[in-house]
Protein backbone atom coordinates (compact mmCIF):
# COMPACT_ATOMS: atom_id res chain seq x y z
CA UNK A 1 0.00 0.00 0.00
CA UNK A 2 1.88 3.03 -1.29
CA UNK A 3 -0.81 5.64 -0.56
CA UNK A 4 -0.26 7.48 2.70
CA UNK A 5 -3.95 7.35 3.65
CA UNK A 6 -6.09 4.28 3.08
CA UNK A 7 -9.11 2.44 4.39
CA UNK A 8 -11.13 -0.59 3.35
CA UNK A 9 -14.64 -0.69 4.78
CA UNK A 10 -17.13 -3.53 4.63
CA UNK A 11 -20.07 -1.66 3.11
CA UNK A 12 -22.56 -4.24 4.35
CA UNK A 13 -21.88 -3.79 8.07
CA UNK A 14 -19.65 -0.70 8.27
CA UNK A 15 -16.67 -2.45 9.85
CA UNK A 16 -13.13 -1.47 8.91
CA UNK A 17 -11.31 -4.38 7.29
CA UNK A 18 -7.93 -2.69 6.80
CA UNK A 19 -6.59 0.82 7.27
CA UNK A 20 -3.60 3.14 7.16
CA UNK A 21 -3.87 6.62 8.72
CA UNK A 22 -7.59 6.33 8.00
CA UNK A 23 -8.72 8.93 10.52
CA UNK A 24 -6.05 11.52 9.81
CA UNK A 25 -6.98 14.80 8.15
CA UNK A 26 -6.57 14.78 4.38
CA UNK A 27 -7.58 17.04 1.51
CA UNK A 28 -10.05 15.16 -0.71
CA UNK A 29 -9.42 17.05 -3.98
CA UNK A 30 -12.00 16.00 -6.58
CA UNK A 31 -13.33 13.21 -4.38
CA UNK A 32 -15.27 16.22 -3.04
CA UNK A 33 -17.44 15.91 -6.14
CA UNK A 34 -19.03 12.73 -4.74
CA UNK A 35 -20.64 14.94 -2.12
CA UNK A 36 -21.46 17.54 -4.78
CA UNK A 37 -23.23 14.89 -6.84
CA UNK A 38 -25.09 13.55 -3.80
CA UNK A 39 -26.34 16.96 -2.61
CA UNK A 40 -27.47 17.89 -6.13
CA UNK A 41 -29.07 14.49 -6.83
CA UNK A 42 -31.12 14.56 -3.64
CA UNK A 43 -32.87 17.66 -4.99
CA UNK A 44 -33.67 15.96 -8.30
CA UNK A 45 -35.62 12.96 -9.56
CA UNK A 46 -35.42 10.68 -12.59
CA UNK A 47 -38.01 12.74 -14.44
CA UNK A 48 -35.87 15.88 -14.19
CA UNK A 49 -32.77 14.32 -15.73
CA UNK A 50 -33.86 15.11 -19.28
CA UNK A 51 -34.51 18.78 -18.57
CA UNK A 52 -32.17 21.31 -20.18
CA UNK A 53 -29.89 23.68 -18.33
CA UNK A 54 -27.81 26.46 -19.89
CA UNK A 55 -24.11 26.65 -19.13
CA UNK A 56 -23.28 30.11 -17.79
CA UNK A 57 -20.14 32.17 -18.27
CA UNK A 58 -19.80 32.21 -14.48
CA UNK A 59 -19.43 28.41 -14.52
CA UNK A 60 -16.77 28.33 -17.23
CA UNK A 61 -14.95 31.31 -15.71
CA UNK A 62 -14.91 29.60 -12.31
CA UNK A 63 -13.28 26.54 -13.86
CA UNK A 64 -10.76 28.58 -15.85
CA UNK A 65 -9.81 31.00 -13.08
CA UNK A 66 -9.16 28.17 -10.63
CA UNK A 67 -7.22 26.12 -13.19
CA UNK A 68 -9.59 23.17 -12.83
CA UNK A 69 -10.33 20.21 -15.06
CA UNK A 70 -13.39 20.77 -17.24
CA UNK A 71 -16.04 18.64 -18.89
CA UNK A 72 -15.85 20.81 -22.02
CA UNK A 73 -19.27 22.45 -21.91
CA UNK A 74 -19.39 25.89 -23.54
CA UNK A 75 -21.07 29.14 -22.53
CA UNK A 76 -24.70 29.14 -23.65
CA UNK A 77 -24.75 25.40 -24.35
CA UNK A 78 -28.06 23.74 -23.48
CA UNK A 79 -27.27 20.41 -21.84
CA UNK A 80 -29.48 17.98 -20.00
CA UNK A 81 -29.24 17.65 -16.23
CA UNK A 82 -28.08 14.07 -16.77
CA UNK A 83 -25.26 15.38 -18.98
CA UNK A 84 -24.35 17.87 -16.26
CA UNK A 85 -24.20 15.23 -13.51
CA UNK A 86 -22.04 12.93 -15.60
CA UNK A 87 -19.83 15.90 -16.41
CA UNK A 88 -19.18 16.36 -12.69
CA UNK A 89 -17.86 12.82 -12.20
CA UNK A 90 -16.34 11.22 -15.29
CA UNK A 91 -14.21 14.15 -16.57
CA UNK A 92 -14.31 15.83 -13.13
CA UNK A 93 -15.68 19.00 -14.69
CA UNK A 94 -15.51 22.06 -12.46
CA UNK A 95 -17.90 24.02 -14.66
CA UNK A 96 -20.41 21.16 -14.38
CA UNK A 97 -20.07 21.12 -10.58
CA UNK A 98 -20.49 24.90 -10.39
CA UNK A 99 -23.55 24.86 -12.66
CA UNK A 100 -25.16 22.02 -10.70
CA UNK A 101 -24.60 23.95 -7.48
CA UNK A 102 -26.29 27.08 -8.83
CA UNK A 103 -29.08 25.02 -10.39
CA UNK A 104 -30.01 23.22 -7.16
CA UNK A 105 -29.22 25.76 -4.43
CA UNK A 106 -29.34 29.16 -6.13
CA UNK A 107 -25.89 30.33 -5.06
CA UNK A 108 -22.51 28.72 -4.57
CA UNK A 109 -22.49 29.74 -0.93
CA UNK A 110 -25.86 28.12 -0.26
CA UNK A 111 -24.77 24.93 -1.99
CA UNK A 112 -21.66 24.71 0.18
CA UNK A 113 -23.92 25.19 3.22
CA UNK A 114 -26.06 22.34 1.93
CA UNK A 115 -22.95 20.17 1.56
CA UNK A 116 -22.04 20.78 5.18
CA UNK A 117 -25.59 20.11 6.32
CA UNK A 118 -25.28 16.73 4.63
CA UNK A 119 -21.97 16.22 6.44
CA UNK A 120 -23.80 16.78 9.73
CA UNK A 121 -26.59 14.41 8.69
CA UNK A 122 -24.01 11.71 7.98
CA UNK A 123 -22.46 12.22 11.41
CA UNK A 124 -18.99 13.17 10.22
CA UNK A 125 -18.95 16.93 10.89
CA UNK A 126 -16.18 16.65 13.48
CA UNK A 127 -13.68 15.56 10.84
CA UNK A 128 -15.07 16.69 7.48
CA UNK A 129 -15.89 20.14 6.12
CA UNK A 130 -16.34 21.50 2.61
CA UNK A 131 -15.64 25.01 1.34
CA UNK A 132 -16.33 24.47 -2.38
CA UNK A 133 -18.09 21.88 -4.58
CA UNK A 134 -15.07 21.12 -6.76
CA UNK A 135 -12.26 20.07 -4.45
CA UNK A 136 -10.08 23.12 -5.02
CA UNK A 137 -7.47 23.14 -2.27
CA UNK A 138 -8.55 25.07 0.79
CA UNK A 139 -7.59 24.54 4.43
CA UNK A 140 -11.33 24.34 5.15
CA UNK A 141 -12.01 21.69 2.51
CA UNK A 142 -10.91 18.56 4.35
CA UNK A 143 -11.96 15.05 5.28
CA UNK A 144 -10.54 11.66 6.25
CA UNK A 145 -10.35 8.36 4.41
CA UNK A 146 -13.01 6.92 6.73
CA UNK A 147 -15.35 9.86 6.14
CA UNK A 148 -14.98 9.68 2.38
CA UNK A 149 -16.07 6.04 2.62
CA UNK A 150 -19.20 7.19 4.48
CA UNK A 151 -19.91 9.75 1.74
CA UNK A 152 -19.51 7.25 -1.10
CA UNK A 153 -21.71 4.75 0.72
CA UNK A 154 -24.47 7.36 0.99
CA UNK A 155 -24.07 8.29 -2.67
CA UNK A 156 -24.29 4.68 -3.82
CA UNK A 157 -27.60 4.38 -1.95
CA UNK A 158 -29.00 7.10 -4.25
CA UNK A 159 -30.23 5.74 -7.59
CA UNK A 160 -29.13 8.78 -9.62
CA UNK A 161 -25.68 8.93 -8.02
CA UNK A 162 -25.09 5.20 -8.41
CA UNK A 163 -25.79 5.35 -12.13
CA UNK A 164 -23.35 8.21 -12.62
CA UNK A 165 -20.59 6.84 -10.38
CA UNK A 166 -20.72 3.41 -12.03
CA UNK A 167 -20.55 4.66 -15.64
CA UNK A 168 -17.45 3.64 -17.59
CA UNK A 169 -18.31 5.86 -20.54
CA UNK A 170 -21.02 8.41 -21.28
CA UNK A 171 -21.85 10.52 -24.33
CA UNK A 172 -23.78 13.74 -23.82
CA UNK A 173 -26.81 14.69 -25.85
CA UNK A 174 -26.25 16.54 -29.13
CA UNK A 175 -26.15 20.33 -28.95
CA UNK A 176 -25.45 23.13 -31.40
CA UNK A 177 -21.96 23.48 -29.94
CA UNK A 178 -21.31 19.73 -29.89
CA UNK A 179 -23.40 18.07 -32.64
CA UNK A 180 -21.93 14.65 -31.83
CA UNK A 181 -22.08 15.17 -28.08
CA UNK A 182 -19.05 14.86 -25.80
CA UNK A 183 -17.84 11.42 -24.77
CA UNK A 184 -16.61 11.09 -21.20
CA UNK A 185 -14.67 8.12 -19.82
CA UNK A 186 -13.81 7.02 -16.30
CA UNK A 187 -10.07 6.35 -16.49
CA UNK A 188 -10.04 4.72 -13.06
CA UNK A 189 -12.87 2.28 -13.75
CA UNK A 190 -11.60 1.37 -17.19
CA UNK A 191 -8.07 0.88 -15.87
CA UNK A 192 -9.10 -1.28 -12.91
CA UNK A 193 -11.37 -3.36 -15.17
CA UNK A 194 -8.33 -4.22 -17.30
CA UNK A 195 -6.14 -5.11 -14.33
CA UNK A 196 -8.53 -6.85 -11.93
CA UNK A 197 -10.97 -9.55 -12.99
CA UNK A 198 -12.35 -10.81 -9.68
CA UNK A 199 -15.72 -9.30 -8.87
CA UNK A 200 -16.41 -5.78 -10.09
CA UNK A 201 -15.75 -2.21 -9.03
CA UNK A 202 -19.24 -0.68 -9.17
CA UNK A 203 -18.47 3.00 -8.61
CA UNK A 204 -15.53 5.37 -8.24
CA UNK A 205 -14.18 8.92 -8.21
CA UNK A 206 -10.58 10.06 -8.36
CA UNK A 207 -8.96 13.33 -7.37
CA UNK A 208 -5.74 15.29 -7.55
CA UNK A 209 -4.33 18.49 -6.11
CA UNK A 210 -0.70 19.08 -5.13
CA UNK A 211 -1.56 18.87 -1.44
CA UNK A 212 -3.35 15.52 -1.84
CA UNK A 213 -1.43 14.00 -4.71
CA UNK A 214 -3.48 11.22 -6.33
CA UNK A 215 -6.49 9.91 -4.43
CA UNK A 216 -9.52 7.76 -5.14
CA UNK A 217 -12.64 6.30 -3.61
CA UNK A 218 -14.35 3.22 -5.02
CA UNK A 219 -16.90 0.54 -4.19
CA UNK A 220 -16.23 -3.10 -5.00
CA UNK A 221 -18.60 -6.06 -5.19
CA UNK A 222 -16.85 -9.40 -4.69
CA UNK A 223 -17.69 -12.63 -6.42
CA UNK A 224 -19.51 -13.62 -3.21
CA UNK A 225 -21.64 -10.44 -3.56
CA UNK A 226 -20.03 -8.72 -0.58
CA UNK A 227 -19.53 -4.97 -0.94
CA UNK A 228 -16.50 -2.98 0.17
CA UNK A 229 -15.43 0.65 -0.09
CA UNK A 230 -11.81 1.63 -0.52
CA UNK A 231 -10.39 5.15 -0.10
CA UNK A 232 -6.76 6.08 -0.75
CA UNK A 233 -4.88 9.37 -0.68
CA UNK A 234 -1.40 10.76 -1.28
CA UNK A 235 -0.20 8.38 -3.98
CA UNK A 236 2.60 9.54 -6.24
CA UNK A 237 1.05 8.46 -9.54
CA UNK A 238 -2.44 8.03 -10.97
CA UNK A 239 -1.88 4.35 -11.71
CA UNK A 240 -0.78 3.80 -8.11
CA UNK A 241 -4.32 4.51 -6.92
CA UNK A 242 -5.52 1.67 -9.16
CA UNK A 243 -2.90 -0.75 -7.84
CA UNK A 244 -3.55 0.23 -4.21
CA UNK A 245 -7.29 -0.39 -4.58
CA UNK A 246 -6.58 -3.73 -6.25
CA UNK A 247 -4.23 -4.66 -3.40
CA UNK A 248 -6.93 -4.08 -0.81
CA UNK A 249 -9.66 -5.82 -2.81
CA UNK A 250 -7.47 -8.78 -3.70
CA UNK A 251 -5.99 -9.39 -0.25
CA UNK A 252 -8.79 -8.52 2.17
CA UNK A 253 -12.15 -9.04 0.46
CA UNK A 254 -14.19 -12.22 0.67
Amino acid sequence: MVSQYAVLVNADDGTITASKNANEKMYPASMTKVMTLLVAAEKLNNESLGQKIEISIEATDYSFENDCSAAGFLVGEQVTIEDLLNGIILPSGAEAAYQAAIMTSGTLEQFVDDMNKKVQELGISQTTHFSNPVGIFDENNYSTACDMAVILHAAMENEICKKVLSARNYTTSCTQQHPQGITFSSKFLNRIDRKFGKGKVVGAKTGYVNQSRYCAVSMYESEANNKYICVTGMAGKAWQTVYDHIAFYQNYCK
